[in-house]
Parts: C-alpha cells; structure tokens; sequence
C-alpha cells in the first residue's frame, strides 16, 4: 500500500511532538510531547516495530500505523480528551494503552496473527472502540 503525498507530509510538517534525533532506519519510534498540545503521526512499515509515546496535557493525539512483522504499541496519555489511534497489520499486533484523566478515547484495528491489547483508563467518560481479525484475539480492557 502506498501512502499518498499528503501523508508523507505528515511525518514532517504535521507533527508537532518530536522523535528522538539519534535514531537509525529500524530503531523504534519514541516520541517525547511538545509544550502545549501536540499530534504524532507514526507510519511503520517493515520488520520489528515499537512505538512508545508518553503525552500529558489536553487535545494530545498518538496516530500510529504498523504493517509487517512485531508490531508493539506502548502510549501513555494522561490529562483530558486526548486520542490514540492504532491501526497494526501483520505478525506481532501488542498494544498497551493507558489513560488517565477524563473524555479520553482509543481506537484500535489489530488485523493478522497475535492481537493483543491491554487498556486501562483511569477517570471518567472515556472510550474505547476496538477490532480484532487473526489468530490471538486477546483483550483486557480495565475502565475505572
């Protein structure tokens, strides 16, 4: 699949939180929050994703896509009406989400093999929308 022109922009011009400088072609994505509100947009394609993201704040947004092979998603989100949007394909397909705060959502499409995902949201009216095509098809949601 290719990505169109537009969302090749986005992996420079529309986000607003950094990675870190010194990583390599194959290392995984950790991206630290910019001051104020900040975006992340991760497209990762290839062989042994990670993506770690840790936010704090209002409006903040994780939107990460893996296609390949392992696949793993840590985000940590704490404050109010952030967003983390996973969509995996592939092999591996772990994601461990937690949230805190209130009106904070998660949306995951895990699709091939593993499909694991452990949520927690600790505040009040938060959701979660999830889909799992494969193999694995494990889910541990904790809402409280």
């Amino acid at each position: 699949m290719r990505l169109p022109a537009a969302a090749l922009l986005c992996l420079t011009a529309c986000v607003s939180a950094h990675a870190d400088p010194d990583l390599l072609p194959g290392d995984p994505a950790i991206v630290y929050p910019a001051a104020g509100s900040s975006r992340a947009y991760l497209f990762q394609y290839g062989s042994l994703h990670t993506t770690r993201a840790n936010q704090s704040g209002e409006n903040q947004l994780i939107a990460a896509t893996q296609i390949g092979t392992d696949n793993l998603a840590e985000v940590i989100q704490a404050g109010v009406d952030n967003a983390f949007l996973a969509r995996q394909e592939g092999t591996g397909n772990r994601i461990q989400a937690i949230q805190e705060g209130a009106y904070n959502r998660i949306d995951i499409t895990q699709w091939g093999e593993a499909n694991v995902a452990e949520i927690e949201q600790v505040g009040g009216s938060h959701s979660v929308v999830l889909e799992q095509q494969g193999v694995g098809q494990a889910v541990r949601i904790r809402q409280w």
